[in-house]
C-alpha cells in the first residue's frame, strides 16, 4: 500500500554557499515521490534501480526546519508496474525504503561524468609496452563564482599506481571555461 516517511534535518549557511545538492536513493519500492519543505523534488518508478534527483536552488533553508518527505506506493497496477498484479506463488511485492537514501552535497563546480578509453601498444611477444589514455569528462557549473576577474582554470588528469600511490602519468592542462548552470565537455590525453 501507501506509506510516507518524513524526517527533519539541518542545513548550515556555509553549506548553501559552497554546495549544490541532490537527493540520492539506492532503492525505494515501487513508486516514490520526494518533497523537501513542501516542494516537489521528483518521482521515480522501479524499486530495484537507484536514482538521483537534483534539488533546485532555494528549496533548502538555513537551520533545522528542513523537512524531507518520501511517499512510497508498492501497489501493482496494469498501467505502471511489471508484473501487472501479484502472481500466484510469486514473490511478495514489499514496499518501502529498503536501501540507503541521502542528500549529496557537491561543490558548485564539479565533475559530473567521466569516461576513459585506453589504446594499448604491445611488442612482438604480446607484452604491453605502453598505453595511450583518452579521458572525456563533463564539468557542471551550478552557481560557481570565480571571484578573480580574468582568472584561468584548467583540467588535468593524473594516474597513480594503486599500490604505491606514486604518480605514473599526467596529462597536459586543458583550458576550462565554466558557464553558469551548464555542463562543459573537457578532454585530456596521456601516455603510460
Amino acid at each position: 500500500g501507501k506509506v510516507a516517511f518524513q524526517r527533519t534535518f539541518e542545513v548550515k549557511a556555509e553549506m548553501l554557499d559552497k554546495y549544490s545538492f541532490s537527493f540520492v536513493a539506492y532503492g525505494i519500492n515501487y513508486q516514490s515521490e520526494v518533497t523537501i519543505n513542501g516542494n516537489f523534488i521528483g518521482r521515480h518508478l522501479g524499486g530495484y534501480s537507484s536514482f538521483v534527483v537534483p534539488i533546485p536552488v532555494n528549496v533548502l533553508q538555513v537551520g533545522t526546519e528542513n523537512v524531507i518527505k518520501v511517499s512510497v506506493d508498492n501497489e501493482l497496477t496494469p498501467k505502471t508496474t511489471l508484473p501487472l498484479r501479484q502472481q500466484v506463488g510469486g514473490w511478495r511485492t514489499y514496499g518501502g525504503i529498503f536501501r540507503d537514501i541521502y542528500l549529496l552535497a557537491t561543490p558548485k563546480l564539479a565533475i559530473e561524468e567521466m569516461r576513459a578509453r585506453a589504446d594499448v601498444v604491445s611488442d612482438a611477444k604480446g607484452e604491453v609496452r605502453s598505453a595511450r589514455i583518452f579521458v572525456h569528462g563533463e564539468v557542471a557549473d551550478h552557481g560557481f563564482d570565480l571571484t578573480t576577474p580574468g582568472g584561468l582554470m584548467g583540467f588535468q588528469v593524473e594516474i597513480q599506481d594503486k599500490l604505491s600511490g606514486e604518480m605514473v602519468g599526467r596529462s597536459g592542462i586543458s583550458p576550462l571555461s565554466p558557464q553558469q548552470n551548464k555542463s562543459v565537455s573537457v578532454d585530456a590525453e596521456l601516455v603510460l
